[in-house]
């Protein structure tokens, strides 16, 4: 049936594999509930839906809305089918004129291959379909996909909202919207969706292998629990991530936070993987804004080029990665490496908190860091580590041949059991050992403690080597400030050319002790060494008590900036460089004038020399007994009495001085 100029439809049904056609130029006026059943229509001219009837195309039956057509709906009703579904062509204009509420297609596929226009309310397409052409969607208006449908060079246009609510839009060619929401369902297919100015995300997934990108000055708003499945995305724009949903990056999904990008978590969630894993390149920045509790990734790589800022809470990295470029984070804020990582030309800055608490961060060019806390993990890689102001080490190790550096006016704390194994330590500022804990620097670790660098022990444990043996050179100033017990550096060598104090207790060198330079003070403290502790040069000082073999080719002066007693148990030797000091302020030893004693034997060269202090003058024949010893063999091949004269008696104990 072919009608001319206009058909007003009320009620009833077209039925039988029949064909109605509404020519160019002709009208179809729909108002009241009509049926379509097994039966073709083609509409050339103008169509018109209004009134509170629904439409039902059913049983296989066909609308086409042909090319230049129009057909428009001016209410809130139905398409449907009462069965066997039914088919709505248009290759012309749907329009969505009038009405706030909802004009739904439901069991009735949409194919759209021109332009579907959504003026006013939502238009709903429940029923499925294939569409390309142009969705133009005005403001506050809404278009809301709530079940499958395929996508083919489409372009939704317009200030309104385009949705995504339920089934699987499949994207079989390039699709660009202006504004997209996602409120469930899955974006399927292996092509493009551009959202060229915003799409809010709250559920649902992106799936198969197809891309979306957010372009420059565009934005995705994700705040709700979503999934990236096998799929990639570009963010050029702005992303920002909120809300109590986390982000799940699965089956090798790739999320590229570009270059000029950014990223924003203002939430304490998760971006996770279910399975397979996920990567997160950040090239542009990422950021952890707000909430003050953990952002983690965790099975999700983050590869980082570019900049992450850590300006609130906790962002743990929990799934690996390989970053350069910067980290920053804000006072207050943690970075936390909880598993491998590798780095390279990275710099963390910022006043706040570092933290390797697990995995390996693999040194694969130089690091530099201000705050570092290192509470577990290994520092591995060949490369070096400087850390410009703090570094905290309560446990893990540092491996590899790499290095870690600690600047003049920087300072490492360390106060856990913490290993240095293989790699090599240059302190150019202040290290503080404290805890009920040891340090080992094993498998030819060196650590070396700077000219100007102070190293503090301020408890009564163990510097020891699990096998291989390591060295300590000290250069600076090594001290045991505090512990009434025994600081112990053992199977280590240390090798001194500083200054190594004694303050406390008693300081141990079962390593071995040698010292080119500098000086070995005891200052209310005692030194215990196996083997011999040997002065190839520099001094022997102060008030105390050393328990070792001692060879000396430097200098020993007992009393520490006045008069003293020195004890040795063990023997003495000293070489034809070596020099005892002896200070003379009065007649009585220790307190008035310096003794050396010796529980062993000693083996006597060099030079005695002898000085006078507090003004003291001594008076002809008046005897200091400056040496005690068990047995003796050799005597000093020199006395230099600096202006005054004084003769040796070497008795069977001991070493006295007549004054002449």
């Amino acid at each position: 049936m072919t009608v001319t100029q206009n058909i007003t439809w009320t009620a009833g049904s077209w039925n039988d594999n029949g064909t109605t056609v509404i020519p160019v130029g002709a009208t179809l006026v729909i108002n009241g509930s009509v049926s379509i059943w097994q039966h073709t229509v083609h509409n050339k001219g103008t169509t018109t839906w209004s009134g509170a009837g629904d439409i039902s195309i059913s049983n296989g039956s066909v609308f086409n809305n042909l090319a230049g057509a129009l057909f428009e709906a001016q209410n809130n009703r139905l398409i449907n089918s009462i069965q066997l579904g039914g088919v709505f062509n248009n290759a012309g204009v749907f329009r969505k004129l009038s009405g706030a509420g909802n004009t739904t297609l439901t069991s009735v596929t949409l194919n759209n291959s021109n332009l579907v226009q959504v003026q006013s309310g939502t238009l709903k397409l429940n029923g499925g379909g294939s569409s390309g052409g142009v969705f133009d969607v005005s403001s506050g208006a809404v278009l809301d996909f709530t079940t499958n449908h395929s996508l083919g060079n489409v372009t939704f246009d317009g200030p309104g909202l385009t949705r995504h609510s339920g089934g699987i839009l499949t994207l079989n060619a390039p699709v660009t919207a202006q504004l997209w929401h996602m409120t469930g369902g899955t974006l399927g297919g292996s092509n493009t969706l551009t959202v060229t100015q915003n799409i809010t995300w709250t559920a649902g997934s992106w799936n198969d292998n197809g891309t979306t990108v957010i372009p420059v000055g565009a934005t995705l708003v994700i705040n709700g629990s979503v999934s990236i499945w096998q799929h990639t995305v570009h963010n050029r724009g702005t992303t920002t991530w909120s809300g109590a949903g986390d982000i799940s990056i699965s089956n090798n999904s790739v999320f590229n936070n570009l270059a000029g990008a950014l990223f924003e978590a203002q939430n304490n969630r998760l971006i996770n993987s279910i399975q397979l894993g996920g990567v997160f390149n950040n090239s542009g920045t990422f950021r952890k804004l707000s909430g003050t509790g953990d952002t983690t990734l965790t099975s999700v790589t983050l590869n980082n080029s570019n900049l992450v800022q850590v300006q609130s809470g906790t962002l743990k990295l929990n799934g690996g990665g390989s970053s350069g470029g910067v980290f920053d984070v804000s006072s207050g804020a943690v970075l936390d490496f909880t598993t491998n990582h590798s780095l390279g030309n990275v710099t963390f800055n910022g006043p706040g908190l570092t933290r390797h608490s697990g995995g390996i961060l693999t040194l694969n060019a130089p690091v530099t860091a201000q705050l570092w806390h290192m509470t577990g993990g290994t520092l591995g890689g060949s490369n070096t580590l400087t850390v410009t102001q703090n570094m905290t080490w309560t446990a893990g190790s540092w491996n590899d041949n790499g290095t870690t550096v600690i600047p003049v006016g920087a300072t490492l704390v360390i106060n856990g059991s913490v290993s240095i194994w293989q790699h090599t330590v240059h302190n150019k500022g202040t290290t503080i050992w404290s805890g009920a804990s040891d340090i080992s620097i094993s498998n030819g670790s060196v650590f070396n403690n700077l000219a100007g660098a102070l190293f503090e022990a301020q408890n009564d444990r163990t510097i020891n080597s699990i096998q291989l043996g390591g060295v300590f050179n000290n250069a600076g100033v090594f001290r045991k400030l505090s512990g009434a017990g025994n600081t112990t550096v053992t199977s280590v060598t240390f090798n001194n050319s500083g200054s190594v104090e004694a303050l406390s207790g008693t300081l141990g060198f079962v390593g071995g002790y040698s010292q080119s330079a500098g000086s070995l003070t005891l200052g209310g403290g005692n030194v215990q060494a196996n083997g011999t502790l040997a002065l190839n040069g520099g001094s022997l000082n102060g008030v105390g008590t050393v328990t070792a073999n001692v060879s000396n080719s430097g200098q020993i002066a007992p009393g520490n900036g006045g008069a003293g007693a020195l004890a040795i148990v063990g023997a003495y030797t000293q070489a034809a460089g070596g020099t005892l000091n002896i200070e003379l302020g009065g007649l009585t030893a220790g307190s008035q004038h310096d003794q050396l004693t010796v529980s062993g034997a000693v083996t006597l060269n060099g030079t005695l020399n002898v000085t006078l202090i507090n003004g003291f003058s001594p008076a002809v024949n008046d005897n200091f007994i400056v040496l005690i010893y068990a047995s003796r063999s050799g005597t000093f091949s020199a006395i230099a009495g600096n202006g005054n004269t004084y003769s040796p008696l070497y008795n069977a104990g001991n070493l006295t001085l007549v004054a002449q």
